[in-house]
């Protein structure tokens, strides 16, 4: 079974985060040569401790890597797996960035795209 923080499909809340706020990702695998992971946000870019822009971390099995984003991109985002199986097996969560309250003009824009932390099946 494929999960993330200990959840599968539908029932993992949205990762919440602030536009222009400070984020890092902890990816992590366990298991055999099988659990190669591949994982991917959109919308999002992130830099890894090595100083490397990405939207994607290849994870081999028993491997961790830290990803830091400052969200710049406000609206709903996908965080999911390229590999078939994990994609099949729910290995999928949203990742919810909300507009930094920094004045009426702005904020008005980015309401409009924002979806409250609610997932649908």
């Amino acid at each position: 079974m494929h999960y993330i923080n200990g959840r599968v499909f539908c029932a993992l809340p949205a990762f919440e985060m602030q536009e222009g706020g400070r984020t890092r990702l902890y990816h992590g695998t366990v298991g055999n040569e099988v659990d190669l992971h591949t994982a991917h946000v959109h919308g999002l870019v992130g830099v890894t401790a090595g100083g490397e822009h990405v939207d994607s971390i290849l994870l081999f099995t028993s491997s961790t890597a830290v990803v830091e984003i400052v969200p710049d991109n406000i609206g709903v985002w996908l965080f999911h797996f390229h590999v078939n199986d994990r994609l099949h097996a729910s290995m999928q969560a949203l990742l919810s960035v909300r507009p930094a309250a920094t004045g009426p003009a702005k904020r008005a824009k980015a309401v409009s795209s924002f979806v409250p932390n609610r997932r649908r099946c």
